[in-house]
């Protein structure tokens, strides 16, 4: 028996696959990424191999694919969203960060939020860069604004001001920060919302996983691959292990978790504070 519909965005990434799987054995699958072979080659896979699939290929950006995705849902059935795309500190320059994975973000919840109904659950994909620089009021005050028009022109001093302190690419690395804090807060901000229409929202945050993009950030970023090594587990994650979390709280067994993050980092940012104090 299907439990609604289950919209996954970035479907033809790592987690996004593996999320696609595991929810397509309960759930009609709505699936969106990037017009791609890969792609298109994957949805074919998962209707061959007897899920039920609508796809909408390309950009988050752009307003056909937010309307094919608000059209899939009739505001009546419950559904669950685990928003999986985005990109890495070092797959674009800072500003496409921002587009990416806030601005779209936000472009994306408001496209759905009018067709929530009871039961319905949002979880946003975050990352464990959310929890590991603090931001002043004035950061924070622009990221709670996506959609404000000068939002990047507002950013731009900031982020000349603070990237030469992280390094090498510091903008971008900086920019990864920004987005992930701020797709962290959108799922507290938006919690009373939600729960007025008996939805929830939640948010996880990965730690380096073993997804084509982690393991370009592994072995593109020293700092990335620290992180992986620092995990308490020994390990780094697998895709598996964030589409079982996102299982978990789509469930009715998360029914009173909602407005909070799930860090599911092996441990990663555990051993990392602990290191600094001793």
């Amino acid at each position: 028996m299907m439990s609604g519909k289950a919209i996954i965005t970035g479907a033809g990434g790592g987690m996004g696959r593996a999320c696609a799987r595991l929810f397509g054995n309960s759930h009609e699958l709505v699936l969106t990424d990037l017009k791609s072979e890969g792609f298109d080659r994957f949805v074919e896979e998962l209707r061959a191999d007897g899920y039920s699939v609508q796809a909408f290929s390309g950009d988050l950006a752009e307003d056909s694919v937010l309307s094919g995705l608000a059209t899939s849902l009739d505001g009546r059935e419950r559904f669950t969203l685990v928003h999986t795309a985005g990109i890495g500190p070092s797959q674009g320059n800072w500003r496409t960060i921002i587009d990416v994975n806030l601005i779209a973000t936000e472009r994306l919840l408001r496209a759905i939020e009018p067709r929530l109904a009871p039961g319905s659950v949002g979880i946003l994909i975050a990352s464990m860069a959310a929890h590991m620089m603090p931001l002043s009021e004035e950061i924070t005050v622009l990221l709670d604004d996506p959609l404000d028009p000068d939002l990047l022109e507002k950013l731009a001093p900031i982020v000349a001001r603070m990237a030469p302190d992280l390094g090498p690419a510091g903008d971008q690395a900086l920019a990864y920060v920004f987005t992930k804090r701020a797709v962290r807060r959108m799922a507290e901000q938006r919690a009373e919302a939600w729960g007025k229409k008996q939805a929830r929202i939640v948010s996880i945050s990965p730690g380096v996983i073993m997804t084509p993009m982690g393991r370009y950030e592994r072995d593109n970023s020293p700092h990335a691959a620290a992180h992986g090594n620092a995990a308490a587990l020994g390990r780094m994650g697998t895709p598996m292990d964030i589409a079982l979390t996102a299982q978990f709280l789509a469930s009715d067994a998360a029914a009173y978790v909602t407005g909070t993050d799930l860090r599911v980092d092996g441990g990663s940012i555990a051993v990392e504070r602990y290191r600094s104090v001793r």
